[in-house]
């Protein structure tokens, strides 16, 4: 049966307890301690944003700043997944980062392994949406000089991937998957735009658009009105 979360108790390393940072988001212990949990089972972590943020009672977009987080403090390791074929982003997947290992070597638990692509795809189904993993957004290949507010287009393309996911499961639709490509019109089209009602596009998106629905995802948020501006402080009305 497939591992899906301890069931008993989170493994959470002592130095991430006592971690001045983590410690600022307490929430962000509480995952590592279910990342850690399924790396001591599994080599490697695939549970969705959108399960963590269930699992935790938060946002995605939450979860997204906690996973960012522990990468930072170099608990964790992140890496996208690709179609072979047409490159499309399948997922990712999370595994230990130095720190991590660090704790490991001082015997608190069992070494970690690092989890491999084959390992991956194996856990994907991509004929199930409530499955799907198509969540990283090529993060690890930001330019650590891009601006705020491109990061911020990047974390809001991936909580409207969230939705995606969620309704496609719902509808019992198949996942939307984005080439790097479209990915990437995504991100330059959210920019400076009013996301509040991305939850609602993601939906008409699942629902209606059946044939080339990131074209028809691409076009709606052209169409989504600009966030107004306040006193030099972009504000989303």
């Amino acid at each position: 049966m497939e591992f899906t979360g301890s069931k008993a108790f989170l493994n959470i390393p002592v130095a991430a307890a006592r971690d001045k940072k983590l410690l600022k988001y307490p929430k962000s212990i509480i995952l590592l301690g279910e990342i850690v949990s399924m790396l001591n089972v599994t080599g490697e972590f695939f549970m969705s944003n959108s399960t963590l943020a269930k699992r935790l009672d938060c946002e995605p977009r939450t979860v997204i700043n906690y996973v960012n987080l522990l990468e930072e403090e170099g608990y964790i390791n992140k890496k996208i997944v690709k179609d072979k074929n047409n490159g499309a982003i399948k997922g990712r997947i999370i595994s230990a980062g130095a720190t991590l290992v660090k704790s490991a070597s001082l015997g608190w638990c069992s070494p970690f392994h690092e989890g491999s692509e084959p390992e991956f795809t194996g856990v994907v189904n991509q004929n199930s949406p409530k499955e799907n993993k198509v969540i990283d957004h090529h993060k690890r290949s930001i330019n650590k000089s891009l601006s705020n507010e491109r990061k911020r287009d990047q974390e809001v393309i991936e909580i409207l991937i969230n939705y995606l996911n969620e309704f496609a499961n719902e509808w019992h639709r198949a996942p939307i998957t984005f080439s790097p490509e479209e990915y990437k019109k995504l991100v330059n089209a959210v920019h400076n735009k009013e996301t509040s009602s991305l939850r609602s596009l993601a939906e008409k998106t699942v629902i209606y658009s059946e044939q080339y629905p990131q074209g028809y995802l691409l076009n709606c948020i052209k169409n989504l009105p600009e966030v107004i501006k306040d006193n030099d402080n972009s504000q989303e009305s």
